[in-house]
């Protein structure tokens, strides 16, 4: 595959991930680990949103570098700066789709689900175009090969952390985040596989 064309695959799934967690946090039952963190911080912090997704990834990426750069491609760079300017765009435009934010269990959890496949089609879109993993992921594979710990192990690790950290700053999880984390590998692999037969 050419190169231009996995760049378009990678930032068009990179833009659906930004918009699948912006739905997220318009329907207010909580979000994927990451978001929820930085959530934590601007309970103290007066900080946009897309700035905290860009320092962390900007902190992360530098970590991975020293510990295995060959984790990282083009692809990690593309990713963390459209999904965090996508946090300065969606947000915004879906907050004002009040009927994301109902009080009907029935109607929130199908919204839910419909934001996480979202997430997890940008997820898996991205990941097929195999221009170099996100930049929380390059850091599990690079510790996991330098460790004899898996790479879940180091996920779980990971996620498990910074849902702790995001209670200790306030924000307490919610089922999306329960359902973020169980359900976004799977359905990312689906597509991921599946995309990768079309290209």
């Amino acid at each position: 595959m050419k190169i231009t064309k996995r760049l378009i695959i990678n930032a068009i799934g990179s833009l659906i991930m930004g918009f699948g967690i912006s739905l997220l946090l318009a329907i207010s039952r909580g979000t994927d680990t990451i978001t929820l963190f930085f959530l934590g911080i601007q309970q103290h912090i007066a900080v946009e949103l897309w700035l905290l997704a860009l320092l962390f990834n900007i902190a992360i990426v530098c970590i991975v570098y020293f510990i295995d750069a060959s984790k990282m491609g083009i692809g990690t760079f593309v990713n963390f700066l459209i999904v965090s300017l996508s946090f300065k765009i969606f947000p915004p435009v879906v907050m004002s789709w009040h009927f994301l934010n109902t009080d009907s269990l029935l109607l929130s959890i199908g919204f839910v689900l419909m934001a996480i496949t979202t997430f997890s089609l940008g997820t898996g879109l991205y990941a097929a175009s195999s221009l170099g993993s996100a930049a929380l992921e390059a850091l599990s594979i690079a510790l996991a090969e330098k460790t004899k710990w898996s790479i879940q192990v180091y996920r779980m690790i990971f996620d498990a952390s910074l849902v702790l950290m995001a209670i200790v700053l306030g924000v307490l999880p919610q089922y999306a985040t329960l359902l973020s984390v169980l359900l976004v590998g799977p359905i990312s692999q689906r597509i991921f596989l599946k995309v990768r037969e079309v290209i």
